[in-house]
C-alpha cells in the first residue's frame, strides 16, 4: 500500500457497518472464506476466559482491550490492523476481546465486517463467582475488606454492582465507553442489544454447546478439549478464606431483590438462546457432536485430577 493510499485511510473515515446477527450467521450470509474478525464482549465472571482459548485453539489472533489506554491496540499499530481489512479474504483472524460494552467507540465505528459474541451467567452465580475470585486475589477491589475486615457477601455484591454495574449493562451501547458503566439503556433495551447486534452468545454453565456452536457457525474444527480459562476453584488461596458455596434463605432473598432487572434480562436472554438453538440445523449438529465435545471435556477433566508422583500437591501438568 502506498503513502498516499495510507493517507486516504486515515483521512477518509468509511461509513459503519453493522455486525453479522445470528441468522446470517447461520444462513451462511458472510464473507467468502468465512468470518474473520470477532469482538468478544467478557463479561467478567462468564466463562470469558475460555471463550478466549476456544478462540485462540482455533488460530485466532487475540487482541485484548486496555482499559488504561482504552483501546485494543497496544500491540499491533491500529493503522496496520485497518489495512490488512482492506485486502479481500482469506485474511488473518482476528478476536478483539476484554471487559468493553457496546458503547466502545471501535465498535461504533467498525467498518470491516465483523460479529459479536459473550457467553453469559446466572446473575447470582456470577455474583458469587466475583466473590470467591476476590478472595483469592489480593489485588482486587475490596479483597482486604472480605478477607481482613469481614465484609459481607452482600455488602461486597452491593459495592460490585454500583463500580461495575449489571451483567446487562455490558450490552448498553449509550455509555461514554468505560469500564464504569455510564450507558442509560434499560433492561430491556440491552436485550434488545443482545439479540439484534450480538451474533452469537452462549451461556456458561452450557458452554459446550457454544463450543460447537463456533465451530458449525464460524467453519472452526479444534472445538474438543478446550481447557477451562481462570477458573476461579483452580486459582490459589494464600488468605485461607472459606470460599462461599451457599446463600442463606434471607441472603438469596436480598441479592435477588439487588440483581432483580439482571436476573430478569438473563431469564429472557435464556429464552431467545433456547429459540436459536431450536433451529433444524443446529439441533442435527449438536445431536452429531455435542457427545463428542462432552466426552473429551470429561477425559480432559479427569487429566486435571492427575496428581505428579513427586509432589502430591500439586497436578501433574500443571507447569513448575
Amino acid at each position: 500500500m502506498t503513502a498516499s493510499s495510507n493517507d486516504a485511510l486515515r483521512e477518509a473515515p468509511r461509513p459503519a457497518v453493522a455486525p453479522y446477527t445470528f441468522q446470517q450467521l447461520l444462513d451462511r450470509q458472510v464473507e467468502k472464506f468465512g468470518l474473520d474478525l470477532v469482538f468478544h464482549v467478557h463479561v467478567p465472571k462468564a466463562s470469558g476466559g475460555t471463550v478466549n482459548v476456544l478462540f485462540r485453539q482455533n488460530n485466532f489472533i487475540m487482541l485484548d482491550f486496555d482499559m488504561n489506554r482504552k483501546d485494543f491496540f497496544g500491540v499491533v499499530p491500529e493503522d496496520r490492523f485497518l489495512e490488512g481489512y482492506l485486502a479481500s479474504p482469506p485474511r488473518r483472524s482476528y478476536v478483539l476481546t476484554g471487559h468493553f460494552r457496546l458503547d466502545n467507540p471501535t465498535l461504533r465505528s467498525a467498518w470491516m465486517r465483523h460479529t459479536i459474541v459473550t457467553t453469559l451467567r446466572d446473575p447470582i452465580d456470577r455474583m458469587l463467582s466475583h466473590y470467591n475470585y476476590t478472595l483469592r486475589i489480593p489485588q482486587n477491589p475490596w479483597h482486604d475488606d472480605i478477607v481482613r475486615k469481614g465484609m459481607s457477601f452482600l455488602d461486597y455484591a452491593a459495592n460490585m454492582y454500583s463500580a461495575i454495574g449489571p451483567q446487562y449493562s455490558f450490552f448498553d451501547d449509550t455509555g461514554q465507553g468505560s469500564f464504569a458503566p455510564t450507558g442509560t439503556a434499560t433492561p430491556q433495551q440491552c436485550l434488545n442489544n443482545l439479540i439484534t447486534k450480538v451474533g452469537l452468545y452462549g451461556l456458561t454453565e452450557r458452554f459446550d454447546e457454544f463450543a460447537v456452536l463456533v465451530g458449525y457457525l464460524f467453519g472452526r474444527l479444534r472445538i474438543l478439549g478446550v481447557l477451562p480459562g481462570n477458573v476461579t476453584e483452580r486459582i490459589p488461596n494464600p488468605p485461607g478464606a472459606p470460599p462461599k458455596k451457599s446463600l442463606s434463605g434471607a441472603e438469596r432473598d436480598a441479592i435477588s431483590e439487588l440483581l432483580k432487572d439482571d436476573i430478569w434480562f438473563y431469564g429472557e436472554a435464556v429464552k431467545e438462546y433456547e429459540r436459536r438453538i431450536s433451529d433444524w440445523r443446529v439441533q442435527a449438529v449438536l445431536a452429531e457432536t455435542l457427545p463428542l465435545v462432552q466426552s473429551c471435556r470429561a477425559a480432559l477433566d479427569r487429566l486435571l485430577t492427575v496428581r505428579d508422583p513427586d509432589n502430591p500437591n500439586r497436578r501433574a501438568f500443571d507447569r513448575v
